[in-house]
């Protein structure tokens, strides 16, 4: 991002909390790799504080964590409230390193555990495990890495999982490596299973689905040319802009951001006919509008039913032997 591309963000924010009386400021450094910006990123936050209290924002960085560090997170607790960080994994250490390398080829996979270490006593971590038909190929032994590096004695450590798919044409991989949210549904109660074994704070329990940032009014994806995006799998893709940060003040929204505004799951006949509506409202709301490459149709709860009950026995199962 340019210095002005910052000054604007910065100013968006101000003026946005004073006048709105915004009880708290939720901002998450994301990319590409943000932590390539750390000097500009403790900058930021330095200059927010003067203005914001502390206590009132809320920072997330989304990482693959070879940059992290212990001095970083101290400098930026100064100025904010570091509520979590995720650092991303793509399945077991070959398949991480075949997927995630430095220029020069060289894996990642070790330096990431090694930043984990480093940092796993001072802040919330999120390892966020990465699934596709090959990060899921031989999983048992992420997990006992994990298990060696005592991951799963650490109070600071979630590990959960992310749906990897083909949600713009700007993804590349090929569809087939990708699954349906029926199989990544059906494979996430296993895996959270071999997480409970293995010694893991896991919840499996239906809960009610909480709406994204999409059809949130105060929320917005900013890319490093200042357009705004109602959802962080959009940038880069023109026709989902809903304007410029540079035009703010003055921003006539786009006929997009409308449709993202008035998104309700009850203008689908399949959803206000379904028994198990509050606990997905609808599921991704740009997939079932069709603003993604994904089908609409690969991404319908056919098999609501049997999950939930998995979910609900696995659930007995654990009560039981308490």
């Amino acid at each position: 991002m340019s210095d002005g591309i910052y000054d604007k963000i910065f100013e968006l924010i101000i003026t946005n909390f004073l006048k709105r009386h915004i009880k708290s400021v939720e901002i998450t450094w994301f990319g590409g790799e943000p932590l390539l910006e750390k000097k500009r990123i403790l900058e930021f936050h330095r200059k927010l504080e003067k203005f914001i209290d502390k206590k009132r924002i809320n920072v997330g960085i989304i990482t693959n964590g070879i940059l992290l560090s212990r001095d970083f997170l101290f400098q930026i607790s100064k100025y904010a409230l570091l509520t979590h960080i995720q650092i991303t994994i793509d399945g077991k250490k070959n398949i991480h390193n075949r997927k995630r390398k430095f220029k020069d080829g060289d894996g990642t996979y070790d330096l990431i555990i090694n930043k984990v270490n480093e940092i796993k006593k001072l802040t919330p971590l999120n390892l966020r495990i990465n699934v596709d038909k090959q990060s899921i190929e031989g999983i048992n032994e992420l997990f006992e890495d994990f298990i060696k590096n005592e991951f799963h004695k650490e109070k600071n450590i979630y590990v959960n999982f992310g749906h990897l798919r083909k949600f713009t044409d700007h993804v590349i991989e090929d569809s087939h490596n990708f699954f349906t949210f029926n199989e990544y549904t059906r494979n996430q109660i296993e895996l959270t299973k071999k997480l409970k074994y293995y010694g893991f704070k896991t919840n499996l329990y239906p809960s009610l689905f909480s709406t994204c940032m999409f059809a949130q009014v105060n929320s917005f994806v900013i890319d490093p040319k200042g357009d705004l995006y109602k959802c962080w799998d959009m940038p880069g893709v023109k026709k989902y802009t809903i304007g410029n940060i540079e035009t703010f003040s003055t921003l006539k929204y786009k006929p997009f951001y409308y449709s993202a505004m008035s998104y309700n799951p009850i203008d689908f006949v399949d959803c206000k006919k379904c028994k198990h509506l509050p606990t997905c409202l609808g599921g991704c709301p740009a997939i079932r509008m069709g603003f993604s490459a994904i089908d609409p149709k690969d991404n319908l709860c056919d098999d609501m039913d049997s999950i939930i009950i998995q979910k609900l026995q696995y659930k007995i199962e654990q009560e039981e032997k308490k």
